[in-house]
């Protein structure tokens, strides 16, 4: 594939960061204005252009968490039409055009893309990914026959709530593993976010506390320099409720691929991280971790 020419290169990357940044200020017309900008830069055909592929999949994520499907749709579009001329493999494509279908309640056209997806790759393409695509994913059957019963799928999927004695139990829990890290008390803490998860009902990812429980767990391993807990841990919290749209959870995931160099899941991590909390979450932290993304974020 050619490449592109560096000022042209440079002059993109300043404005997808500048479409991040307009998201997380919830300015969304200058977002939508600098990704049309970043698009337009690609000379045609834009599928010559890994730049122009990237640019329609941050705006996808973008639009899809606004839940603008018009947009959503037009950007997924791109990708298809950029991923056909470049003859690249569908992972991408089949992943985001089959988020797309499901949000939209196209069960059935999302249960297709996610079946070719899952003989490509195995179930491990929805690392990172909201948990409810792999789960439909290995079994439609509630969305499809709520949908043919005419609920379109739109009963109440808010998280159960925990009966309040039980939840300030736990809550007392985490409280003490909390105090135990601020102590660097490590395998102590450990051991008090461990009992806290052992109190939840069963599947433990299903409750709103879990997410600060597998995170603080992910931090106390991570310390401990268990780096394959740490990130047992972390993609734990992924699963949680809010667990895909806290960029802390990104971060510490993005440390871990970081330490054990593997830079290409690191890059997407912290751009994950990033994205979700701009340049803040980086402050006070190993300026290396910010580097590996630098190419993406420059102004």
């Amino acid at each position: 594939m050619a490449l592109l020419d560096p000022n042209i290169q440079d002059e993109i990357y300043k404005l997808q960061n500048l479409a991040f940044e307009k998201h997380a200020e919830n300015k969304l017309e200058e977002m939508t204005r600098f990704f049309e900008q970043a698009w337009d830069l690609c000379p045609g055909p834009k599928g010559n252009w890994n730049e122009a592929t990237n640019s329609a999949k941050y705006a996808f994520r973008c639009y899809m968490k606004e839940k603008d499907y018009d947009q959503a749709r037009l950007w997924v579009n791109r990708m298809t039409d950029a991923n056909n001329i470049q003859e690249q493999d569908d992972y991408d494509v089949l992943l985001y055009r089959g988020i797309y279908l499901f949000e939209t309640r196209k069960y059935k056209d999302a249960y297709e893309h996610f079946k070719e997806l899952v003989k490509l790759c195995g179930y491990r393409a929805f690392e990172g990914e909201d948990p409810t695509y792999e789960r439909f994913a290995k079994d439609p059957s509630d969305f499809l026959h709520a949908q043919e019963a005419g609920s379109s799928g739109e009963e109440d999927s808010s998280p159960e709530e925990l009966p309040d004695d039980l939840y300030e139990e736990i809550e007392g829990l985490l409280e003490k593993g909390d105090e135990a890290a601020e102590e660097e008390d490590y395998p102590k803490a450990i051991e008090w976010y461990t009992t806290a998860l052992t109190q939840l009902p069963s599947h433990p990812s299903d409750w709103e506390i879990s997410l600060h429980i597998y995170t603080a767990l992910g931090d106390a391993c991570y310390n401990m320099e268990d780096l394959d807990k740490a990130h047992e841990s972390y993609s734990q919290a992924l699963k949680c409720p809010g667990g895909v749209e806290t960029g802390y959870v990104w971060f510490g995931l993005g440390q871990i691929y970081y330490e054990q160099e593997e830079i290409k899941k690191a890059e997407d991590a912290f751009m994950r991280a990033y994205m979700l909390e701009g340049e803040e979450i980086f402050e006070d932290i190993e300026p290396s971790y910010l580097e590996v993304i630098e190419a993406y974020i420059r102004k």
